[in-house]
């Protein structure tokens, strides 16, 4: 349990980085949470970093990278009942 509280508080970090304007640090952060959650087999902190990544893309300007990384997390969410 204390990795997957590790990437939520990354999550949480990364997003205080988004409204704080530091669009690099969030980047990093939630990539870092990304693989993490992979390599833990962790899915629900793996849908939880996607659709991270997904807002900070809305956040960047980035409709296209925004809507796949939505997509990737919806269908993450829907199979695993989220």
């Amino acid at each position: 349990m204390i990795g997957g509280r590790t990437r939520l508080i990354d999550a949480r970090v990364s997003s205080a980085a988004v409204v704080r304007g530091r669009l690099e640090e969030a980047w990093a952060l939630l990539d870092e949470g990304l693989d993490l959650s992979v390599a833990a087999h962790s899915s629900r902190n793996v849908t939880l970093c996607l659709a991270a990544l997904a807002q900070l893309a809305v956040a960047e300007g980035d409709p296209r990278r925004a809507a796949l990384l939505a997509g990737a997390a919806g269908g993450l969410r829907a199979d695993l009942r989220l």
